[in-house]
């Protein structure tokens, strides 16, 4: 279940916002409440968010309470003070701490305790995320994602004028590049046409009636 919580200032009256989760659920038939509650302190605001029981289906879902905590004071990275500026600070789970989260003075975030970010979130000098979670990120002079480097597996990608890919190079332990091409028979993002190395035929994906998507394997379907 998701919630959007929304934070008008550290002393208003936050607000809850279903997702598109949550709205999907609804339109299928499922059953709740949620509560919200906003014990705002001096220090900090903290918003808890209690999930009751929800029903799919007819198979009862738990109870579960999400707390957010925005602390104004006390908090870590190079702005202690992130909080008042509505950056969540902590997330906590049926009391449990789920995360917590530093900030820096540009209210970018510096590094967390949630799983799968164990090391440090650094920026470079126009503002493009160039480390997170393990991963070291490149980008050209129009500030486009172009290389991904995680271990010893780096992904390197080609665009086109409109910023979509036509090319995806992969390279693990510094062994033969691995490529796919992208071909494009319409303004979307979505590719028609995954092509190998020497341009033959992958896969090709059609648009049907409705807007599905038929995915057609030159080596046989799955």
């Amino acid at each position: 279940m998701t919630e959007r919580v929304d934070i008008a200032a550290t002393t208003g009256s936050p607000t809850v916002t279903l997702e598109t989760s949550d709205q999907a659920l609804a339109a299928a038939g499922s059953t709740g409440t949620r509560t919200l509650t906003t014990p705002v302190a001096a220090a900090s605001a903290v918003v808890t968010v209690a999930l009751n029981p929800i029903t799919t289906g007819g198979t009862p879902g738990g109870a579960t309470t999400y707390q957010y905590e925005y602390a104004t004071s006390g908090g870590c990275g190079a702005n202690p003070n992130a909080g008042a500026n509505t950056n969540r600070t902590k997330l906590t789970i049926n009391s449990v701490v789920q995360a917590t989260y530093c900030y820096d003075g540009a209210d970018r975030l510096t590094s967390t305790t949630a799983t799968g970010y164990n090391s440090a979130i650094s920026y470079d000098s126009r503002g493009n995320t160039t480390t997170l979670a393990g991963e070291t990120l490149g980008y050209d002079s129009s500030r486009r994602h172009i290389t991904t480097t995680k271990g010893t597996t780096t992904v390197t990608y080609v665009r086109d004028v409109t910023n979509r890919i036509v090319q995806r190079t992969s390279v693990v332990n510094g062994g033969t590049a691995s490529i796919q091409r992208y071909s494009y028979s319409g303004g979307t993002d979505s590719s028609s046409f995954t092509l190998n190395s020497t341009g033959a035929l992958i896969e090709r994906t059609v648009v049907l009636p409705g807007g599905v998507l038929l995915t057609k394997r030159a080596g046989g379907d799955v």
